[in-house]
């Protein structure tokens, strides 16, 4: 009998790889490197990086928040002559100006308080390589100023100090902003703009390929039953049609981050509207149509959403989901315990906004666009699951 149950698992085990290795496969030929798409505009993208990545030259890449930047910047790379050097990427918004520079240039010893030793630099550790500059157009003019000489010579000095350094890299940069409009309102440098826009690389919003949303949520399903060591396989007729109206604001993260979390908190194989976030269904969540980001190809744009990733190990979501095993698999399986489960959920709910809230240093707005959520609902759970 032991042997029977051995060999059942064991044969469940190879089943399970069989369908992991075809998954891959299937993924691979609907996108390219680690991008999913296959829309006319998807694939015009990939066949545009694999032209423009065997081209030393300096790319500039556009999208809204949230349509994956960084990945078509790291698919450029990986394709290139430098793909066995490092790829350096740098948010130049998360950093404030006076820090930004030291942790692009590096600094010498004493050239500010508390600069004890040298220290190299993002563009040092990028040499032979690719540096991949993130939102560049919320770069400071001081700044903008050293990149072109950068762009121009391949050479600056670091913080405090008069040595220069010599450096061979290949910069690509990012931006949800138009940058040709900054250049008119005097905030981004002209000379700049041109220097970096050799090759610009357009991604377009989810909301204007949403025959990709399917692939794209089976993706992430699969990804987040890895990750978090669930068994769903795929999602009602009604949800999907509520994601194929939704405008996705906050683009592929968004749907990254609400499917995540719905594979989390779900209950079944098939994941339900109870599964999605609260206010997913509203029908102001629908219209959604508000500007913080622009959409470069017409005069409507949209609102943009942080990223909510994989939460660290020990985090507060891991530790309520760690906790809670036995009660999850209690639900899943049907056993009648409303209250104890009620409390369970809330316990995940509260680790999922504790993590959200910890990525986002304790931003509410930011922290909602990351859950995709409303700020107004986010706020009315923390105050109900008594997060201050």
């Amino acid at each position: 009998e032991i042997r029977v149950v051995v060999r059942r698992a064991l044969e469940k085990r190879t089943l399970r790889r069989r369908v992991q290795i075809l998954s891959r496969h299937m993924d691979a030929s609907l996108g390219f490197d680690q991008i999913i798409g296959s829309t006319t505009e998807m694939r015009d993208l990939f066949h545009l990086i694999q032209r423009v990545a065997g081209q030393d030259v300096t790319v500039l890449v556009l999208g809204e928040s949230g349509t994956g930047k960084e990945l078509v910047a790291s698919a450029v790379h990986r394709h290139s002559k430098r793909r066995n050097k490092n790829f350096v990427a740098i948010n130049c918004a998360a950093i404030p100006g006076e820090l930004l520079e030291s942790e692009l240039f590096g600094h010498e010893r004493g050239a500010f308080t508390g600069a004890h030793a040298q220290k190299i630099g993002k563009f040092e550790h990028a040499n032979g390589g690719t540096m991949f500059l993130d939102e560049i157009g919320d770069m400071d003019s001081m700044l903008q100023a050293k990149m072109l000489r950068v762009l121009q010579d391949n050479e600056f000095q670091r913080v405090g100090g008069n040595k220069t350094v010599k450096v061979d890299v290949r910069i690509i940069a990012a931006t949800n902003k138009d940058l040709s409009e900054e250049v008119a309102k005097g905030r981004f440098r002209e000379d700049l703009f041109f220097r970096l826009n050799v090759i610009p690389l357009y991604i377009p919003p989810l909301r204007n390929r949403r025959a990709d949303v399917p692939i794209l949520i089976d993706h992430f399903v699969k990804q987040a039953n890895t990750q978090y060591a669930k068994e769903v396989r795929g999602i009602s007729k009604e949800v999907m049609e509520k994601f194929m109206n939704y405008n996705w604001p906050g683009n592929v993260r968004e749907l990254e981050n609400v499917i995540t979390r719905a594979v989390i908190l779900s209950h079944g194989e098939i994941l339900s509207p109870a599964d999605l976030p609260i206010d997913f269904s509203d029908e102001e969540m629908l219209r959604t149509s508000a500007s913080s980001t622009v959409d470069f190809h017409s005069n409507e744009s949209q609102n943009g959403s942080a990223h909510l990733t994989v939460p660290t190990p020990g985090g507060p979501l891991e530790s309520a989901l760690r906790d809670t095993a036995s009660l999850i698999q209690a639900i899943e399986t049907g056993t009648p315990m409303q209250d104890a489960i009620e409390q369970e959920i809330q316990k995940i709910e509260k680790g999922v906004i504790l993590s959200a809230l910890e990525k986002n240093r304790w931003r509410r707005g930011e922290t909602a666009n990351f859950l995709g959520v409303s700020r107004r609902n986010l706020l009315r759970k923390m105050q109900k699951l008594g997060i201050e």
